[in-house]
């Protein structure tokens, strides 16, 4: 009987295997001691038994066991609209007025009354009402309980996400991100002129005008210059008054025709941007042209690959 206080002693922390442990292991260490070596001590018995193991991760599992039965309370509470004193004083309200009026029939009728009332009506009142309780309440805290841990689920995984993205090397940013470089658009008016059909400003040659070049790029580009291509054979093509675009030799097998532009002004350079105005071309064909006439415009402004778009020439009247 020596040995119970142990026993139960530690039952205040929830050890039941730890204190039982405690009262065998005097046991276990009398069984391992051999003659001439010193008997094995209490402490060393402890040591590595799986009853001590059992208890400790069990203490360490209360906290949180308890910290989760906490947050699920107020995740309860707060499904419920109110707090834990406004749930709590009706049912303590209601226990109270069970105690009151057992005690006013003690005082009244004596005790014998008392117990009769309580086995007759008052105890299947507290019954009744906390099974009430539990069928409303209970599935709802329990509802709460699961969304807590389902919650901690998605706190820990975006955690390890975290920490997982973190500890990979951070790559460089690419070059071609931090610079562009030039970058020229051939518009038509405010629009992109590739795939575009134009229309000619006259109806006895063909004049192209309001063509642009918008450097979209974040560097000024190199100087520019551009080749006009035309996919009709004219045996002795000429540009209207000479101006800018002397004829040259087409290495586009599509496109028979070839005209080159030099630049633009005494710097011809576009800087980001800035849209430059191509000058009116106009071409006066041997015969008059009523089909639509292919074209291609590439403008060479120091970049990898020229500009090039791709459009259709019709004639003012077929337009309409």
């Amino acid at each position: 009987m020596d040995g119970w206080p142990t026993l139960f002693a530690p039952l205040r922390n929830g050890g039941f295997l730890l204190g039982f442990h405690i009262l065998t292991a005097p046991a276990f260490a009398r069984t391992r001691e051999r003659p001439g070596h010193p008997p094995h001590t209490t402490n060393t018995a402890l040591c590595g038994h799986p009853a001590v193991r059992i208890s400790a991760r069990m203490s360490h599992m209360w906290p949180h066991f308890l910290n989760l039965l906490a947050r699920s309370w107020r995740l309860f509470l707060v499904w419920m609209g109110t707090t834990g004193l406004g749930f709590l004083t009706p049912v303590v309200v209601f226990l109270l007025t069970v105690v009151v009026t057992l005690l006013v029939i003690a005082a009244q009728r004596g005790t014998d009354a008392m117990k009769d009332h309580w086995k007759e009506t008052a105890a299947l009142t507290v019954g009744a009402t906390l099974c009430v309780m539990l069928l409303v309440y209970g599935p709802i805290f329990g509802w709460s309980v699961i969304r807590t841990v389902y919650s901690d689920h998605e706190n820990l995984a975006s955690r390890v996400t975290q920490l997982t993205n973190s500890a990979r090397p951070a790559c460089p940013p690419s070059t071609a991100t931090i610079q562009q470089g030039p970058k020229i658009d051939i518009l038509y008016g405010a629009h992109r002129l590739n795939g575009r059909t134009v229309m000619s400003d006259t109806t006895s040659f063909v004049s192209l005008g309001n063509l642009h070049l918008k450097n979209v790029g974040d560097k000024t580009s190199d100087p520019v210059s551009a080749r006009l291509y035309i996919a009709v054979k004219m045996p002795q093509p000429f540009a209207v008054g000479g101006g800018p675009w002397p004829t040259t030799q087409s290495e586009e097998p599509d496109f028979p025709l070839a005209f080159y532009y030099p630049g633009m002004g005494e710097h011809p350079r576009i800087n980001p941007t800035e849209t430059w105005n191509v000058p009116v071309f106009q071409l006066q064909p041997p015969t008059p042209w009523t089909k639509p006439i292919k074209a291609k415009l590439k403008v060479f402004y120091g970049a990898s690959k020229p500009a090039e778009a791709e459009f259709t020439i019709i004639q003012k009247e077929t337009a309409k």
